[in-house]
C-alpha cells in the first residue's frame, strides 16, 4: 500500500536510514585512521582523510537533525549541506593529489589518488542524485511544502 505523498516515508525515510548508516561508517574509519595516525608515516594525508571524514560527517548530522522537521527551508537547507559535502569532496581529492605530488613516489601516486578519485567521485555522484531529488521529487514538494500551505490555509478559514 502506497502512504500518502505528505508522510515522511519512501525515499525520504530511505535516504535517513543511508544518512544514519553513512555516520556510522564514516566514524568507524575516522577512529581507523586516527589509529594509523600513530602507526605510519603518511601523516600528512591521513589528517586529511581524518579531517574530510569529519566535515563530512558534520554536515551529515546536520542532515539528520533537520530531515523530519517540515518547513520550507529544510530541503534548501538539506540541498546546501548536500552542496558543502560536494565541495568538500573536491577539495578532499585536490589537496589529495598536491600532497602525494609533493612528497610520495611515483607509484605510490597512481594507486594512492586514483583511490582518492574514485572516493572522490562516489561523493560527489552521491550528492548529485540526492540533491536533485529534493529538488524534484513530489514527497519531498509534499512533505516539506505543501503541508505547511495546507496548514495556513486552514488557520486563515477558522479566523
Amino acid at each position: 500500500m502506497l502512504r500518502p505523498l505528505n508522510e515522511f516515508a519512501g525515499w525520504l525515510r530511505f535516504y535517513q536510514f543511508i544518512i544514519g548508516l553513512n555516520i556510522i561508517f564514516t566514524l568507524v574509519v575516522i577512529l581507523s585512521n586516527i589509529e594509523v595516525l600513530f602507526t605510519q608515516d603518511e601523516k600528512l594525508i591521513t589528517m586529511l582523510g581524518i579531517i574530510q571524514a569529519g566535515l563530512s560527517v558534520f554536515y551529515l548530522i546536520k542532515i539528520i537533525l533537520i530531515i523530519e522537521k517540515r518547513g520550507t527551508e529544510v530541503p534548501e537547507l538539506i540541498m546546501e549541506y548536500l552542496y558543502m559535502i560536494f565541495l568538500i569532496a573536491i577539495g578532499y581529492f585536490l589537496m589529495h593529489s598536491l600532497i602525494t605530488l609533493l612528497i610520495m613516489s611515483r607509484q605510490w601516486i597512481y594507486e594512492d589518488n586514483t583511490i582518492a578519485f574514485a572516493g572522490s567521485v562516489q561523493t560527489m555522484i552521491w550528492c548529485v542524485i540526492w540533491r536533485t531529488y529534493f529538488a524534484k521529487s513530489k514527497r519531498v514538494q509534499s512533505y516539506y511544502i505543501e503541508h505547511l500551505e495546507e496548514k495556513e490555509d486552514q488557520q486563515i478559514q477558522n479566523r
